[in-house]
């Protein structure tokens, strides 16, 4: 019997891995998922039917979703999760500068734009306050 995994192709499990690891779905697992498909389905094994189901929904709207080009604008959108666990995958990019250009140091523009994507599209949506050291 074919997992729900199964029926996701292999850049789409490589995205699910992005948002499972940002979002902690499953589990708190560094961020290693590795480039196999089945290596990818080992990390996503403690990811529910319900939220592989909804990540499937998500990328048939997901290109109607509109977002910033802008790496910089995409991650000052970003949740605050999303912003704490960052913090916690390099808190010495956080400890040297603002809290913005640590956050587009440490996502990707790939996962900055995927990860607002969700956001929007779920609603978890909000942005970072602004502050005098934004500025800089």
């Amino acid at each position: 019997m074919a997992s729900a995994l199964d029926r996701l192709s292999t850049p789409e499990l490589e995205k699910l891995c992005v948002l499972a690891f940002w979002l902690g779905l499953g589990s708190d697992r560094a961020m290693s998922w590795g480039e196999s498909r089945d290596e990818m389905k080992l990390f996503l094994s403690g990811v529910s039917d319900d939220d592989i189901a909804k990540f499937g929904r998500f990328l048939r709207e997901a290109g109607t979703i509109q977002v910033s080009e802008e790496h910089a604008k995409r991650v000052a959108k970003l949740p605050a999760a999303i912003r704490t666990k960052a913090s916690l995958v390099d808190p010495e990019a956080f400890a040297r500068q603002p809290e913005r250009q640590a956050l587009a140091e440490v996502l990707s523009p790939e996962d900055s734009e995927l990860l607002l994507r969700w956001a929007t599209w779920s609603g978890a949506s909000s942005p970072i306050p602004a502050s005098p050291d934004v500025s800089r």
